[in-house]
């Protein structure tokens, strides 16, 4: 990948560019999963969502990496099969959550006797629910050799959503009247993994053949996987086609693409 320049000459404002992420944010937190989603590392990281409103009663979401092979049964709790303390990396973006947000005593709290009583700390996406958080962009580095990103990180705390307002300055973060009932975070980490292999398989199977639809149709018509390889290695078109007769043999290519769980 190239290197952008450095300026060799003043940049006047009017010709400066904008980083095309939100500069900041109120963030009232209706809903706090763990999940998968289907564009980020195929599907197979978790990541920390937090679902609600921002300011201005618009829909929003925050989503963050957790680090790699983490697991959960539920979308509440994550675990780790090697990590010995459970401890959440400090150089994921979660982790740079966590370090903004002991920056703030009254959110540090909260957050904090909330993972002791359930018992999973950090891990435990639940001591997210209901906040009001006031979120700035900044910028987050892991070293030489690794560019910086800009991330939205706490900088403010401002209290519940079930709190009832006592300055006016409240009032226009408050939930909307008609707030969407908060989903089941097992039903949605299922969907998310479910999505996540549905695309998986997609472009597994997408190699340009036009003979790729003439196999999808024969694994839909065989009446099992056995039936359907022995007919795809049968027909001299497929089986010329080394990628697609390849595909044809691996039960979680073709045959998995045209019956979807």
């Amino acid at each position: 990948m190239s290197t952008i320049p450095e300026p060799t000459v003043p940049i006047p404002e009017s010709f400066q560019l904008d980083s095309g992420l939100r500069e900041d944010m109120i963030l009232s937190v209706h809903s706090a999963y763990f999940a998968p989603h289907a564009d980020y590392q195929d599907g197979k990281v978790l990541m920390l969502w937090l679902l609600g409103t921002d300011e201005n009663d618009e829909p929003v979401e925050v989503r963050m990496s957790i680090g790699s092979d983490w697991q959960t049964d539920d979308g509440n709790v994550v675990t780790h099969p090697t990590k010995r303390k459970q401890q959440i990396n400090k150089t994921s973006i979660y982790g740079f959550w966590l370090q903004y947000c002991w920056g703030i005593p009254a959110l540090a709290r909260i957050v904090i006797d909330r993972g002791e009583a359930l018992g999973a700390g950090s891990r435990d996406a639940r001591i997210w629910n209901d906040l009001i958080i006031q979120l700035e962009n900044r910028e987050l580095s892991w070293g030489r050799g690794i560019d910086p990103q800009e991330r939205l990180m706490p900088v403010g705390f401002l209290g519940l959503t079930t709190d009832q307002p006592t300055q006016a300055a409240l009032t226009p973060i408050q939930p909307p009247a008609t707030v969407t009932p908060m989903p089941d975070p097992a039903a949605v980490v299922e969907q998310a993994r479910q999505a996540a292999q549905q695309q998986q398989q997609a472009s597994a199977v997408t190699n340009g053949s036009p003979l790729f639809a003439k196999a999808i149709e024969l694994a839909k018509s065989s009446a099992d996987y056995a039936s359907f390889v022995q007919a795809a290695l049968g027909d001299p078109e497929i089986l010329a086609d080394d990628e697609l007769a390849m595909q044809c043999a691996d039960q979680n290519q073709v045959w998995a693409a045209a019956h979807p769980s």
